[in-house]
């Protein structure tokens, strides 16, 4: 499961050498032969240890969400060939962290969350970035989610559904959002009302890059069916502002 933490311990040369007689034995006695002295310095296939003789499970358990990474940040150990009191701390694919105790021996209760640090962003990899002409504002596409931030407070204040988004900018006034999508549709979104108000099927391939064109006047996209467009576009202020 995506969710799941496990945590092994790396036995001791002695241990894992004790784990692999063991496991000999018992497989020499379902085979019905005589158990076979195993002699210092040997070194064929059947008599090193494997990783399942050397590794011993200690603790499993289920994070909160998708882990992308995991680290045991502090371990107070037991005694030889047990477990012991640690921490890990997991990353998980939605943005946030979390701190979870675990006592690694047999017999142990679940595993215990300490703490947690989520901040509401993204659910997938982020393809483009932008940030507006006044600084306040920065726009990021990840899947078909584009979302509006706060330069100041870090705040998500606007999401809008979009087709996949792989290039984003601003308009010229800060007021809308040009979305270049992998379905070769340059979409254009209205801050205020969080939604797409236009949509152009720009390039039968992706839309890899655009850029605004000198003094506002419109934009050039660059698109997987290897052509590069100019668009010329018109500003229109609306009546009160």
């Amino acid at each position: 499961r995506d969710q799941a933490i496990q945590i092994y311990r790396l036995r001791s040369k002695e241990e894992a050498v004790k784990k692999m007689r063991r496991r000999l034995k018992r497989a020499k006695a379902k085979a019905g032969e005589e158990e076979e002295e195993l002699k210092e310095g040997e070194h064929g296939p059947k008599h090193l240890p494997t990783a399942a003789d050397e590794l011993q499970g200690v603790a499993l358990f289920a994070a909160g969400g998708k882990v992308r990474a995991a680290d045991v940040v502090w371990w107070a150990k037991a005694g030889e060939g047990e477990g012991g009191r640690l921490k890990v701390v997991a990353a998980l694919a939605g943005n946030a962290l979390e701190l979870w105790e675990v006592e690694a021996h047999k017999g142990a209760p679940p595993a215990t969350l300490k703490a947690a640090v989520t901040m509401p962003g993204h659910r997938t990899d982020v393809r483009a970035v932008a940030v507006s002409e006044d600084e306040t504002m920065a726009v990021a596409c990840a899947g078909s989610d584009t979302r509006l931030w706060n330069l100041a407070s870090g705040q998500c204040f606007r999401t809008v559904s979009t087709s996949y988004g792989v290039c984003v900018a601003f308009a010229p006034g800060d007021k809308y959002v040009l979305v270049g999508c992998k379905s070769g549709e340059l979409q254009v979104v209205d801050i205020a009302r969080a939604e797409v108000v236009e949509n152009q099927q720009a390039h039968t391939g992706a839309v890899w890059a655009l850029a605004m064109l000198p003094e506002g006047k419109g934009l050039v996209t660059a698109g997987a069916d290897k052509e590069v467009k100019f668009w010329d576009f018109e500003v229109v202020e609306e009546e009160g502002e």
